[in-house]
């Protein structure tokens, strides 16, 4: 698998343009502006299509990624762990390491709301 997401680049072919050209300067360069794209693509999800905040997780690069582009599928992976774009219970965007994910159907009261939920979870 190359990506999990389509990008609108003209990336350099092989001759028989049946693969991508792996040494190509131009290849290289548009792989390594991935990460900054990639963030700056869901920020503006986030940002201006409020029906897509939960949706966007579904296009982070899976760890089956192609070795050309493993480190910016690493860098991007990196990058998100440091910022504000999953929203806690209390609706405000918190980092992923913030959260806590509990399944409600196994762990919340008769009223749906979990037994974790406390102001220091918020």
């Amino acid at each position: 698998m190359l990506l999990k997401f389509s990008m609108h680049r003209d990336f350099l072919l092989t001759a028989d343009r049946q693969s991508m050209n792996m040494s190509s300067t131009w290849n290289q360069s548009l792989r390594d502006a991935l990460p900054d794209a990639f963030v700056k693509f869901v920020k503006q999800l986030i940002d201006e299509r409020r029906d897509m905040k939960y949706s966007w997780p579904c296009f982070i690069p899976s760890p089956e990624v192609h070795a050309f582009f493993k480190s910016e599928s690493d860098s991007i992976l990196e990058r998100l762990k440091e910022l504000q774009l999953l929203e806690s219970l209390a609706s405000s965007l918190v980092k992923p390491s913030n959260l806590l994910y509990v399944d409600l159907a196994k762990y919340s009261d008769a009223e749906g709301q979990p037994f974790t939920l406390h102001h220091r979870n918020d």
